[in-house]
């Protein structure tokens, strides 16, 4: 226990710990080996064990310090009033959903858009997605990650966060700010081996088993790279040695045990992740466009001119607190695995049909198609044949019918295109609504003018240079060449061939040559 007085004493070259359990009193200095050997002495002879706390206190008050037993005393009585305010634990076990007719009635995809627009305008696939991810937290290991890369103040940190919402305190972990191992230093927990004194440490664990991790306002991408096992399904439980630091050991290794796959959400304004961090992650932006903005606007209109109204709106919104029983209710049927039937000839010739042509990518987009086909299929779990494989007669597997497979398609389309390229939805429409209709041979300064047009804002000549136009030249979208009248300066050229999916060549070969197209565009 750590208490007023602890503090007090350590100004005078100990501290003092009082542990009513053990009812001991336990003097200790503050650091033995600077402090005189007859202070050393003292501690060792205040040091003192009783039967009950009572004759603890006693023994402060008569032998060690009357103002110290007052202190000690009134800290104690306001633990216990903080304890006695406590909810029991009874009273805080959540308690099940009545599993009526219109909590568990059959919904689509577009049913929740509908009620997630409440506090959400527009962007309905990274909303949706977003739900997705987080449903799937209970799974077995489907669970998505998900990667919110656009420009400040878009609104990519709020969409995860007003969707947590939605679901237990008690699953979702947010997470302001982190360095690469600052996240496996705080969340551990030590675990000791051996029985008796001194415990031996053996390592520590991160439990992740049904979390929903959010990451909020990233400046960069290295956290991922420390927990790429973990966002790619390696293993259930993943050691890592990482090294710490103390004013007495120095530097010296501490294990890490992960345990569990969690859904993950990173927010992050930087626009160049590495490749590996781009193939683990479903890339969504918020959108930008006038219509969202101006929907957006009139949100916050109400949400700062009157937040009691707006909370007034947002809590008596009937299918907000419709979706929320719906949600506990899939919690409480405890369903960890969906099992998509004749999924060779439904899902997988269907993808193969739209992709002829497969990238080593496609061995990661590919699952994030089943993962949202499950998704809808847990949405609507008591509609769902169960299959009895789990402990004691309880089913934890569904299976997916036709309809969630054509409902997981759909979403995923809406984000294939620049998905499956490796760019987040923003990076991608400044190159289909900036670069690409400027034609070839164009100047940076041009594409600055057309951003301005189009967004109505400035792009600064730093974030295309460093992060828009890399990316797309790393996907082959651009090429950039000298200029031939002055060669210190830079040309874009566009080389895009038609859409990996479009209507019109969904499973055909276009016959497009890449090599074709430079020679063309450098003419």
């Amino acid at each position: 226990m750590i208490s007023d007085f602890d503090v007090k004493l350590r100004r005078d070259g100990y501290t003092i710990y009082i542990n009513d359990n053990m009812a001991s009193v336990t003097f200790y200095p503050r650091d033995p080996s600077r402090t005189h050997q007859a202070v050393v002495d003292k501690c060792a002879a205040l040091d003192k064990s009783f039967v009950t706390g009572s004759e603890a206190l006693q023994y402060l008050e008569q032998s060690v310090s009357l103002q110290l037993a007052e202190i000690y005393k009134s800290s104690r009585q306001r633990q216990r009033r903080d304890l006695e305010d406590q909810p029991s634990k009874e009273e805080t076990a959540p308690q099940p959903v009545e599993l009526s007719e219109d909590v568990t009635r059959e919904i689509t995809f577009i049913d929740v858009g509908s009620i997630l627009e409440s506090s959400i305008k527009k962007d309905d696939a990274a909303k949706l997605i977003t739900f997705c991810g987080m449903l799937l937290a209970q799974t077995e290991n489907d669970q998505v990650n998900v990667g919110f890369q656009s420009k400040s103040s878009t609104g990519k940190s709020y969409i995860p966060i007003e969707l947590s919402a939605y679901f237990s305190p008690d699953e979702v972990i947010k997470i302001a700010s982190a360095s690469p191992t600052a996240f496996f230093h705080e969340r551990g927990q030590p675990i000791f081996e051996g029985e008796g004194e001194p415990k031996k440490l053996k390592h520590f664990l991160v439990d992740l088993e049904g979390k929903i991790l959010i990451f909020l306002d990233q400046q960069h991408f290295q956290l991922l790279e420390k927990m790429r096992g973990i966002l790619s399904h390696d293993e259930k439980e993943l050691t890592f040695k990482i090294t710490d630091k103390s004013a007495k050991m120095g530097l010296k290794t501490k294990t890490v045990l992960v345990r569990g796959f969690p859904s993950v959400f990173y927010c992050t304004t930087s626009q160049s992740p590495d490749e590996q961090e781009k193939t683990r992650l479903i890339l969504l932006s918020a959108s930008i466009d006038q219509d969202k903005l101006q929907e957006s606007i009139k949100l916050l209109s109400l949400r700062k001119g009157n937040s009691h109204e707006f909370a007034k709106q947002v809590s008596e919104h009937p299918g907000r607190a419709w979706l929320v029983s719906r949600i506990k209710g899939i919690r409480q049927t405890g369903i960890r695995e969906v099992i998509i039937p004749n999924h060779e000839e439904t899902v997988c010739q269907r993808f193969l049909k739209k992709h002829q042509f497969l990238m080593p990518r496609h061995q990661r987009d590919f699952p994030r198609i089943m993962s949202l086909i499950k998704a809808h299929a847990l949405l609507n779990v008591f509609h769902r044949e169960k299959v009895m494989n789990g402990h004691g007669g309880e089913p934890i597997s569904i299976l997916a019918r036709q309809d969630d497979i054509d409902a997981g398609f759909a979403l995923y389309e809406k984000i294939a295109d620049s998905n499956e390229r490796g760019l987040s939805p923003y990076v991608y429409g400044i190159f289909e609504t900036v670069i690409k209709p400027l034609g070839q041979g164009v100047k940076r300064e041009e594409v600055q003018r057309k951003y301005y047009e189009v967004y109505h804002e400035m792009l600064s000549a730093e974030a295309l240079k460093r992060e828009i136009l890399p990316q797309l030249e790393t996907v082959g979208f651009i090429v950039q060449e000298p200029d031939p009248d002055d060669k210190r300066r830079l040309l874009i050229y566009s080389t895009v061939p038609p859409p990996i999916i479009s209507e019109s060549n969904r499973g055909e070969h276009t016959g497009v040559n890449l090599d074709t197209v430079l020679k063309e565009a450098q003419n």
